[in-house]
């Protein structure tokens, strides 16, 4: 035995263990009672009967009607026991049918053994605390009276039922298929109960009696849903009207599974409707976790748990109403249960109340946790995490509906607000984000240095993109292709037509050729201009038009300038020398675009290389090789910039409706 042991060993020992017997083992009624002998005589209980009890007989009949009991034959008797229902410490249930009501009734006699004083006191002192008590739930007393032997006799209400404790230990009990109907499922069931039990015994506060055994074993469940607090054999008087110490019986009296601590102290005076309503408690709790309040390896471990009455820790099997109920109507100190069975019933009444939104706060926690868990392992996608959030902030709102104090139901929604919160801040929604601090009321530092730090990255991101549209709408040749494709391809035929049909037979003398392929340039330099200032709003409308219309002034000025230098200074320079450097000077400057432009300018290069190269080997046809040079370049051009071009995605999201 530990050390905080010793104060309850010794104040155990020295107020009972000397002068008591423990009467019967444990999960039984214990009586502790003096060890001296009742000085009556066995004949009779007339001394402490007044008025004196009237005769009630009793008659043996049937097949199961109790052998050896000495019972008088059944003519003469009203009373014919038909069977044993059960037995206690003190007395035993009889089955009877009453003859001249046709009815069958139960009758509880002392066993042959406990025929002493304090046992047909306790038994006369029932009779009459259940006949002064009538209510629903608490069995009607037929009548009360003595057998042959002077021995008390105390005539019920048959109850056709069972015991509350079976169907607490015995879910597949019959019993359970009409209480199932009746509520929906065993909790319910079981509260039900337990409210019908604390009517009863508050009914029996309100006229100054305390039960002291409460407990599932005492509890009748009837075939029709009747509810029944029996076996009222220690209840006490009260108050005003208590009996005196010894009539209550002092010393330990209960159930030590259950008992409440002052019960254990054995005096009379601290007993009040509390203790009670602490035995409520103790019910609910065997009712809730299939185990007793208070247990140990001995009678001692038991009696002493019952006298510190710790708090118990409940598993989330357990709602947590009922769990601080239990906690509060088993607290050491009767000054902090709830006051009187009826508050007790209110609270089990509230928690049926708030069941409902328990329920709905339940349902949307499992979709909170789906959600935290889902973002946490970045295994959802987007529509799946609204859809969970969704649900989950319904399921709690619709739970502080039908309870606006769901403790768990405010908690998971600010939990749902809190990971939403979060992860819209990760999917960079400012204003979804700023909605939920303001729902959560969350002005923290915190919360607004993470809503500015997004802000601004929202900003630079928006000037980003900006800047890239900008970058992709200047670079874009498809742009106002239409308009520019009739320009261009009239500028190709012009070009085509002047080199193959208006140029200078190859025979000729050079300084013709020369001097006519100069005028040719210059023609089409001319219309190149031409139709630029004639659509120029058209033609140039972003950087990369602007860098084409210039590479085509490039190419077709630079060639016109180099055949009018030469025609200037050198006319007789072989036209195959003229060609040969104009076909240089445009591969490259068709380089230099392809690096800055489009890299497909490069393929104007390779025809110019191609002439070039035909020009070096076939001087002679030199005419022809740089005609189809710049053909090719021309249609290169036409087929790659205003047929292969396609808007890009940036630009084609930006001019979308």
């Amino acid at each position: 035995m530990s050390e905080t042991d010793e104060p309850f060993e010794a104040m155990w020992r020295a107020q009972h263990l000397d002068r008591v017997e423990v009467a019967v083992a444990l999960g039984e009624t214990v009586t502790a009672r003096t060890v001296a002998t009742p000085s009556a005589s066995s004949e009779g209980v007339a001394s402490f009967t007044a008025p004196p009890l009237p005769s009630i007989s009793l008659g043996a009949g049937g097949d199961g009607a109790p052998a050896g009991e000495g019972l008088a034959p059944s003519d003469p008797h009203d009373l014919v026991v038909l069977a044993k229902l059960g037995e206690g410490g003190m007395g035993k249930v009889l089955l009877a049918r009453q003859r001249s009501l046709a009815r069958e009734v139960a009758v509880k006699v002392l066993r042959p053994d406990r025929a002493e004083l304090d046992d047909a006191r306790a038994l006369l002192r029932e009779a009459v605390v259940m006949g002064g008590l009538e209510h629903p739930s608490i069995v009607p007393v037929h009548a009360l009276g003595r057998d042959e032997k002077n021995h008390p006799v105390l005539v019920m209400k048959r109850i056709d039922g069972t015991s509350w404790r079976e169907l607490v230990y015995e879910p597949e009990h019959p019993r359970w298929r009409p209480l199932l109907e009746a509520h929906g499922d065993r909790l319910t069931a079981h509260l039900e109960v337990l409210m019908r039990v604390a009517d009863a015994v508050h009914f029996a506060h309100a006229r100054g009696v305390v039960h002291r055994d409460v407990k599932p074993d005492n509890v009748m469940v009837g075939s029709f849903g009747e509810v029944y607090l029996v076996d009222w054999g220690i209840a006490v008087r009260v108050g005003r009207d208590a009996a005196p110490a010894g009539a209550m019986g002092a010393g330990i009296r209960g159930t030590p599974m259950f008992m409440a601590p002052e019960m254990i102290e054995g005096d009379p005076a601290r007993i009040d409707a509390r203790t009670d309503v602490y035995l409520l408690g103790a019910t609910l709790h065997e009712v809730l976790t299939r185990t007793p309040r208070h247990a140990g390896a001995n009678l001692h471990a038991v009696l002493y748990s019952a006298h510190v009455s710790k708090p118990v820790r409940y598993g989330p099997e357990v709602p947590e109403e009922l769990a601080a109920l239990c906690n509060d109507a088993t607290h050491v100190d009767p000054a902090r249960r709830p006051q009187s069975a009826q508050e007790f019933r209110r609270r089990v009444t509230e928690f049926l109340g708030h069941r409902a939104s328990l329920t709905l706060a339940a349902t949307a926690q499992e979709r909170l946790a789906q959600l935290e868990e889902g973002i946490a392992a970045a295994s959802l996608d987007d529509a799946s995490a609204r859809r969970l959030a969704t649900e989950g902030r319904f399921g709690f709102a619709q739970s502080l509906a039908v309870w606006p104090a769901n403790p768990r139901a405010k908690e998971g929604l600010a939990r749902t607000l809190r990971c939403l919160f979060a992860y819209e801040l990760t999917r960079e929604n400012l204003d979804a984000a700023r909605a939920l601090a303001h729902e959560l009321r969350d002005d923290s530092d915190a919360t607004r240095a993470r809503l500015d730090a997004l802000a601004l990255a929202l900003v630079g991101r928006k000037e980003r993109e900006a800047h890239s549209l900008r970058e992709a709408h200047e670079s874009d040749l498809s742009l106002n292709a239409r308009e520019r494709m009739p320009l261009f391809a009239l500028l190709t035929a012009a070009s085509m037509v002047i080199n193959f049909f208006l140029r200078a037979p190859i025979a000729g003398s050079s300084e013709v050729s020369l001097a006519r392929m100069t005028r040719i340039n210059l023609g089409l330099l001319v219309l190149f201009v031409a139709l630029l200032a004639v659509a120029h709003k058209r033609v140039l409308v972003n950087r990369a038009t602007r860098q084409v219309a210039a590479l085509g002034l490039v190419c077709f000025g630079g060639t016109y300038a180099h055949r009018a230098l030469l025609l200037a200074t050198s006319p007789r320079t072989p036209l195959a020398d003229v060609l040969l450097v104009d076909e240089l000077f445009l591969a490259g400057v068709s380089i230099v675009a392809a690096l800055g432009i489009r890299p497909w300018l490069g393929w104007l290069a390779a025809w110019s290389l191609a002439g070039v190269a035909l020009t070096a080997l076939y001087p002679a046809w030199s005419l022809l090789w740089f005609t189809s040079a710049t053909t090719g370049i021309m249609l290169t051009c036409l087929y790659f910039g205003w047929v292969r071009e396609r808007p890009s995605a940036a630009v084609a999201a930006r001019s979308a409706p």
